[in-house]
């Protein structure tokens, strides 16, 4: 087995920092500290580059600071873009989770803002789900928006560490969310900001707000039974697009978990 001697560590300050040829007894004697091991240097300074390139930022004064400086410096064709997920535990029961972003941007130098929300039907991972579709939803939107760089906010941390490889994928939903950056990557020049949420950072409280509202929308247990009656008597009567019919089907039997 490979012994795995080069180290990416971010350290209290969310600041990476790159350990060559350092064993695992060195590793584990540092103060507590978010680590991952590489079996070489290319790929750990890979993975460093892509995790260096990114702003984390844990005070929310100074991540407030630096979100009105970015918006004084918008040019054309740039983007500010905020989002996050929703999800909690409530009756009655929704399968599914809100996903709501803000875009900043400017016209003939004047700021301009454009919210937007919705729901992912999903029966396990409901606030990953959420805070992930909002990511996708958003760069979609900035690419038919004709948007060349995207300064992109998130206060969920694992999306950013899962787009630079430091840490690795295990569930569909982030292995598919991985593959979908790769693409959104080359059609944009991205740069992932993060900051904690909750802070009272503004554009982050309102991308909340979208993700609340996105929530609200998604299908109780009831409601996506009775869509589910609904479509399997249309299909059985050849009264709607079968194709698109069966598929839905097949998404809310997965959801309800029907065999």
């Amino acid at each position: 087995m490979s012994v795995k001697n080069n180290w990416i560590i971010i350290n209290d300050e969310y600041q990476p920092k790159l350990l060559e040829e350092k064993v695992w007894s060195e590793i584990q004697s540092l103060p507590k500290h978010n680590y991952r091991g590489f079996k070489n240097k290319e790929e750990a300074e890979v993975v460093f580059e892509k995790l260096s390139a990114a702003d984390l930022e844990p005070n929310s004064q100074k991540a407030e600071e630096k979100i009105e400086e970015n918006i004084a410096n918008l040019q054309d064709g740039q983007v500010m873009i905020f989002t996050d997920g929703s999800y909690k535990d409530q009756e009655p029961k929704r399968y599914g989770a809100g996903w709501g972003y803000v875009s900043l941007y400017k016209e003939n130098g004047k700021l301009s803002e454009y919210p937007d929300h919705g729901y992912f039907l999903d029966s396990k991972l409901r606030q990953v789900s959420g805070e992930i579709e909002a990511v996708k939803q958003a760069l979609s939107k900035a690419c038919t928006s004709h948007f060349t760089k995207v300064d992109l906010y998130c206060d969920f941390l694992n999306l950013i560490l899962w787009d630079s490889g430091f840490y690795q994928t295990t569930e569909d939903v982030s292995k598919e969310f991985v593959e979908s950056m790769k693409d959104y990557h080359t059609k944009l020049d991205i740069t992932f900001h993060w900051a904690p949420s909750h802070e009272g950072i503004k554009y982050n409280d309102e991308a909340d707000i979208e993700a609340k509202v996105g929530f609200s929308e998604v299908p109780t247990n009831n409601e996506l039974y009775g869509e589910l009656n609904d479509l399997q008597e249309k299909v059985a009567n050849h009264q709607d697009d079968n194709k698109k019919s069966e598929i839905r089907i097949e998404k809310i039997k997965k959801i309800l978990d029907i065999e």
